[in-house]
């Protein structure tokens, strides 16, 4: 089946077909092959290595004891803990000597606010006796050193001045009290999570079993060819997911040896297994052909550049049975049966797959009567345009209203005669018309949105 390389590339945009599935069926198309191969605008070069089964030589590794790791960093976990309470402890026993004078300073600055006394003369010893008790604790407040000092740090002598200064003095000592307040909770909260980790720690075993290198074995391991064969591969293929490749020997794992990508995640995390293996990934795969079970490693997105999906290939193998002649038109491949034509799309290729050549006639006449359609909406569309343009402008009368009303409802049962025509409410439709039709058919249905909406229809 001869099959021009710019008509696979055109139909395959139109049926999407560039995401390809997992077990979906790919074959080889030489006249892709070749196209390609000679692109010059390839981003990726296409690299094709078989992958073979080999018996090899490679060590032999046994489990044997070492440090625990998790035992090491539970055993300095406590520690830390453990210096973080006998820190904690030096504070709460500094909380506690400084605690009574600290209440005797807020006693005092209380009877400042609620003695009556209207004058600052009998007022002034709160502040002296509550500043002698804070000298006596380890904190460094300086709320009364001499008259005048409280007075400018009030911002007056007025008592409504200096209360508020007091008030804030207050607020500082209750946050001392409330900070001290929760340092046996925090040594407590210590005390449990040493605990914890001790009895976590007595179930650890100080050391591990660890799989080292004691030998050598004789291993089968499908390894991946150093060179690739290029243009040479042909066949049908399905994707395989899920691959590593190690780039590097690793324990009994070996250089090009091609294993799962799950098996490599067994023996070390993803970050680690990204630094010893190439991974497969959305343009370097691992392909497989259907016939022979011959593995390859591919590069540069083989599928989607050298193969032809198999919906494709029974697609253009129908075609051809069916003797419908196909040609190239700006990007589309118009099809031609029996006189009639169309623009091939996914809208009929499953018709044309269960050999039914009737649909290129059912979609031509469909298209004729859409654009007889939509002749006959554009001249409405124009009425309602000098409509709109009235409505804007604020000049449109009573009567002119009703007609526009009319107008708007006739173009609307045409726009809804040409969408319920054969294949229309496909999103593909539109690749059967120009681009003036369809132009055409956004500017009516535009305006009859805007008209329905400002007439309430």
């Amino acid at each position: 089946m001869k099959i021009r390389t710019f008509a696979i590339l055109a139909f395959t945009c139109l049926l999407n077909t560039t995401v390809f599935a997992q077990n979906d069926v790919f074959q080889i198309v030489d006249s892709l092959k070749s196209k390609t191969s000679n692109s010059p605008f390839n981003i990726g070069e296409i690299e094709v290595f078989p992958i073979e089964t080999v018996r090899t030589k490679c060590k032999k590794y046994e489990f044997m004891e070492v440090k625990d790791s998790i035992y090491e960093e539970k055993l300095q976990m406590i520690n830390s803990f453990t210096a973080d309470k006998k820190e904690l402890t030096n504070e709460l026993k500094t909380f506690d000597e400084d605690v009574q004078e600290l209440v005797n300073a807020k006693a005092y600055l209380q009877e400042f606010i609620e003695d009556p006394e209207p004058s600052l003369m009998f007022k002034w010893q709160y502040l002296k006796k509550a500043q002698e008790s804070l000298d006596k604790t380890s904190h460094k407040i300086d709320l009364y050193r001499n008259k005048e000092d409280v007075i400018r740090k009030s911002g007056g002598r007025s008592l409504f001045l200096m209360g508020n200064y007091v008030g804030k003095q207050q607020g500082q000592i209750n946050d001392i009290l409330y900070k001290g307040s929760f340092l046996e909770s925090k040594i407590g909260n210590l005390s449990k999570k040493i605990d914890a980790e001790t009895n976590e720690l007595m179930h650890i075993k100080k050391t591990k079993r660890v799989n080292m290198p004691t030998g050598l074995i004789i291993r089968s391991i499908l390894k991946v060819d150093s060179t690739s064969i290029g243009k040479e591969i042909k066949g049908r293929f399905v994707k395989e997911e899920g691959y590593a490749i190690m780039s590097k020997d690793y324990q009994h794992f070996l250089a090009n040896e091609l294993i799962l990508r799950d098996t490599l995640y067994s023996y070390v995390n993803e970050l680690d297994a990204r630094r010893m293996a190439v991974m497969c990934n959305q343009q370097n795969y691992i392909i497989k052909n259907i016939e022979t079970g011959k593995r390859f490693y591919t590069t540069g997105d083989i599928l989607k550049r050298w193969c032809m999906n198999s919906y494709l290939v029974d697609l253009y193998a129908a075609i051809d049975h069916l003797k419908i002649k196909r040609q190239v038109i700006d990007d589309k491949i118009i099809l031609s049966y029996n006189g009639s034509q169309c623009v091939l799309t996914s809208d009929i290729s499953d018709a044309l797959i269960g050999n039914d050549p009737t649909c290129i006639k059912t979609m031509q006449a469909s298209v004729i009567k859409y654009i007889e359609y939509n002749k006959l909406a554009s001249e409405l569309a124009l009425e309602l345009s000098n409509y709109i343009k009235l409505y804007k402008s604020r000049l449109i009368q009573t009567n002119e209203v009703e007609a526009w009303k009319k107008n708007t409802k006739e173009c609307d049962i045409l726009l809804n005669k040409m969408l319920s025509l054969p294949y229309a409410d496909s999103r593909n439709y539109y690749d059967q018309l120009d681009v003036k039709q369809v132009g055409l058919h956004t500017m009516i249905f535009d305006y009859v949105a805007y008209s329905k909406n400002k007439l309430g229809l």
